[in-house]
């Protein structure tokens, strides 16, 4: 599958989801809680065009059982309620890396 047409940023915070436990913005949220309604009202123009990628990039590509309704997206979010820093830092590092990259 091709996600070319996915805004590099939206995959980077899905990835930092499955893989570090670490929150999403309210519309990858609502993507991964599986509530199309609040994905539609809350998506940008950018993601609303790109959401059916988005949704088939989680269902081929992310764990399933880090998503798909409420309750998993809760469940997979406890484990780093305590330690919420290592994202910060992550989302630090990652950016680093990418203006590194652009130069």
């Amino acid at each position: 599958m091709n996600y070319d047409k996915i805004n590099p940023d939206i995959i980077a915070s899905i990835r930092r989801y499955a893989d570090l436990h670490c929150p999403t913005g309210d519309f990858l949220r609502a993507v991964l809680s599986n509530d199309l309604k609040q994905a539609v009202m809350r998506a940008d123009d950018e993601n609303i065009r790109v959401l059916p990628e988005i949704v088939c990039y989680c269902y081929w590509e992310i764990p399933h059982l880090c998503w798909g309704s409420p309750g998993r997206v809760k469940a997979w979010l406890k484990p780093i309620i305590d330690d919420i820093d290592h994202c910060d830092s992550e989302r630090e590092d990652l950016a680093h890396s990418a203006l590194s990259a652009n130069i």
